[in-house]
């Protein structure tokens, strides 16, 4: 060799070398890392690059080593670890600090302090250093028994930097490290997730179960299983934990149960037997398949077990996810409704509601919606079994209707049996309805499952939901829907008596009859009313029938709008009808908007609030400016009133002189802040409303003697069961009704 390539050679035999202990010296304790957890009793620790923790306590070897994000213990027997119970022991050290260091100890302290024979060895596996410790015995003033509470010695090898030595540790440090292998082990005797991965599962003399398409599951006579039920089962599988564990040789009971899993797999368990502890409690359970474990477990949690075949038929129209009402229906994209060969319903799931297509096209809201589809998702019956030959005698031959439901299966639900590209699929149920036959006095509808052949036995009040007039349920229950509040010029009302409400410069006023003034708040909540007018419910049936009584109405209002803004702003358009027919028998009265077939059935409250006109309370009042001279006659008592506008005060204008001026300006208060408590009638008095003898007359005069109004009391009466009495003003075409309280007072100041 030449010597210009001598050391080019050597250079590089350097490198390889500084690079091996580069690699060798990369996971040590640095100087810095011991540093940053001054103050702890463990001056190195990684927990996320631990990789086995050992464990020798009484003759006994405990071995936890890391698989992925999981832990196994390996040691004395292979079994699934109990996640917290391990990252509980690698918290309580990581975090660990000493009571106080004692350093170096001689032979003899050793031994006082018990650790010639530690209790327990722990070493704790790192990239690049193995922590090593002893616990000796309970340490002085630490209790007599570290085990229950107190204090004790530790010794921590030397590793990195630290020269170890020998400390003494919290109750805490010396519990979590003094643990016996059942803590490490997982109790939950199955484990997993059983619904996703079974394929089939069988309990010795009680039932078995397959899985079928759609995520559901088969009885061996073929009927679909109850989803709910069949969670219960996984559900009690997963509530098998151990409490405590017992030998594996301890005697099992005569019950068993294996199931298949998607990857070919299998699980079996027996159960049954007494438990060692607690026998009259407990019982004993053994997961024989894939792993050995055993353990006892409460009795009620095995007698789930134990269900006959017959609890797991599944009484349910449809098949629907497991859980709650909301989850049930969460997964219903579409349904059809078929009565007598006809189309009655046609809704699609859209945004957080349906939307309807047949028989109109409109938008449920969610309310709506959701509570028609928990309706639709609890309809039950029993499965006749063996089931019926004559369809003509239960009336499924022909079929009276027949309901589709389209549910959206996730991959999950459909458990292995899913494609492993599948992203979920669309399952169309079928279910066709009999018509209503009566057995035992007692009527009922007979309805066929489409998936599998069941007969159900169902009330016919609980398949009341898939009848034609049922689809109403689903209709938006505003009657005048698309009509903006905002844009109504005009309300005509017809009744007993008519009046009419106009805009007029963005207020309301009562055009007819006049006189009657107007109320702006009520005027503007009686029409947001209207518009928003809600059905009690829809009736099958249109309004042309002559039994709704829309040929002669009792009542109607005509609505005069123009479009909400943006949608030919300003233009007019028609008016739209709401007529009221006659009562219905279930309730309410009928009413639609004319020229349209729907018919809805609204309360007797509701027609009223919507027939009463919004009039002026306050004009039974008197006004200082117009009035300022009033006149009260009661029989042949008068008094009479005077506003000064110099002292801005009313006083008596009569003999009584000076001395009356406290009942004037009492009488005064009472007719300017007189308020009718409603208004009972448009139109002429009635004949017992007293106003032929009335009890008492109040007239108002302007500053020219000019009468600007006249109120007249009749008789005393209620209105809506208050005691009030009958006013009425002149050239007012209405009754109104006062506090008979506030009346009295005005009388007593003749």
């Amino acid at each position: 060799m030449r010597r210009s390539e001598i050391v080019p050679w050597a250079l590089i035999g350097c490198a390889v070398v500084l690079g091996a202990i580069v690699v060798i010296d990369r996971d040590r304790p640095t100087t810095k890392e011991q540093a940053s957890r001054a103050g702890l009793l463990l001056r190195v620790f990684r927990q996320e690059d631990t990789t086995r923790i050992t464990l020798e306590r009484k003759g006994e070897k405990i071995e936890i080593v890391r698989q992925g994000d999981t832990w196994q213990l390996t040691s004395p027997r292979v079994s699934r670890t109990e996640f917290i119970a391990v990252t509980g022991l690698l918290n309580t050290l990581q975090g660990a600090r000493s009571e106080r260091a004692l350093g170096q100890v001689t032979p003899s302290e050793r031994a006082a302090f018990g650790l010639d024979a530690p209790r327990v060895k722990c070493e704790i596996a790192m990239k690049g250093v193995t922590l090593k410790l002893a616990l000796g015995g309970p340490a002085t003033g630490g209790g007599a028994d570290a085990g229950a509470g107190g204090s004790a010695y530790l010794e921590v090898a030397p590793y990195g930097d630290e020269k170890g030595g020998v400390y003494v540790v919290g109750a805490d440090v010396a519990a979590v490290l003094d643990r016996g292998a059942d803590v490490y082990r997982d109790p939950s005797l199955v484990g997993g997730t059983m619904s996703t991965t079974l394929s089939r599962i069988a309990v010795k003399g009680s039932v078995e179960l397959t899985r079928a398409p759609h995520g559901t599951w088969r009885l061996p006579s073929g009927l679909r299983a109850d989803i709910d039920v069949v969670d219960g089962l996984f559900k009690t599988l997963a509530d098998l934990k151990a409490d405590p564990f017992v030998d594996d040789a301890t005697p099992v009971g005569t019950g068993f149960l294996e199931a298949s899993l998607g990857n070919g797999s299998r699980l079996e368990l027996a159960f049954g037997g007494p438990c060692p502890v607690q026998p009259d409690k407990l019982v004993v359970v053994q997961l024989r398949v894939p792993l050995k474990i055993t353990g006892c477990v409460p009795k009620l949690v095995v007698e789930r077990l134990a269900l006959s075949e017959a609890s797991y038929v599944d009484g349910h129209a449809l098949g629907l996810l497991y859980g709650n009402d909301t989850a049930k229906i969460a997964e219903i994209e579409l349904l059809t409704l078929e009565a007598g060969g006809k189309k009655t319903l046609d809704a699609e799931r859209r945004l957080d509601g349906l939307h309807l297509r047949v028989p109109v096209d409109e938008q449920v809201d969610k309310e709506a919606a959701d509570r028609f589809l928990v309706r639709l998702a609890r309809i039950t019956g029993t499965v006749v079994s063996p089931a019926p030959t004559d369809l003509v005698g239960i009336g499924l031959s022909p079929v009276a209707g027949r309901l589709v439901v389209r549910r959206k299966v996730d991959r999950i639900s459909m458990g292995p049996l899913a494609a492993p590209d599948a992203g979920g699929e669309s399952w169309d149920q079928v279910v066709e309805i009999g018509t209503p036959v009566e057995e035992a006095k007692v009527k009922v509808v007979y309805l066929r499952r489409g998936d599998d052949g069941a007969i159900l036995r169902v009330p016919a009040e609980a398949a009341e939901l898939l009848r034609g007039s049922a689809i109403y349920e689903l209709r938006n229950p505003n009657l005048l829907s698309g009509i903006d509040a905002q844009g109504i010029t005009r309300v005509e009302v017809k009744a007993q008596t008519a009046w009419t409400l106009v805009k007029k410069e963005s207020v309301f006023q009562i055009e007819s009859p006049p006189g009657l003034g107007a109320d702006g708040g009520m005027a503007a909540e009686l029409v947001k009313g209207l518009v928003s007018l809600t059905c009690l419910r829809w009736v099958d049936g249109k309004g042309d029938d002559p039994a709704y009584g829309f040929a002669t109405p009792s009542a109607s209002i005509t609505l005069t709008a123009t479009p909400k803004i943006g949608v030919d702003a300003g233009a007019p358009v028609g008016p739209t009808i709401l007529e009221f027919g006659g009562p219905s028998t279930e309730g309410g009265v009928f009413a639609h908007v004319k020229g349209q077939e729907s018919v809805c059935v609204l309360s007797e409250a509701t027609r009223d609030l919507a027939l009463r006109p919004p009039v002026d309370r306050s004009i039974v009042a008197f006004d200082a400016t117009t009035a300022p001279r009033i006149v009260l006659t009661k029989g042949t008592a008068t008094r009479t009133l005077l506003f000064s506008d110099a002292t801005k005060a009313w006083r008596d204008g009569g003999d009584a002189g000076i001395s009356a001026d406290p009942l004037a300006r009492k009488a005064a208060d009472l007719l300017v802040g007189m308020r009718a408590e409603g208004l009972a009638h448009l139109g002429a008095a009635g004949k017992d409303e007293g106003f032929d003898a009335p009890l008492l007359v109040v007239e108002g005069f302007d500053a020219a003697g000019k009468r600007t109004k006249r109120l007249v009391v009749g008789a005393a009466g209620k209105l809506e069961k208050v005691p009030v009495y009958w006013v009425r003003i002149d050239g007012v075409e209405a009754t109104y009704g006062v506090l008979r309280d506030e009346i009295d007072k005005l009388s007593m100041t003749l």
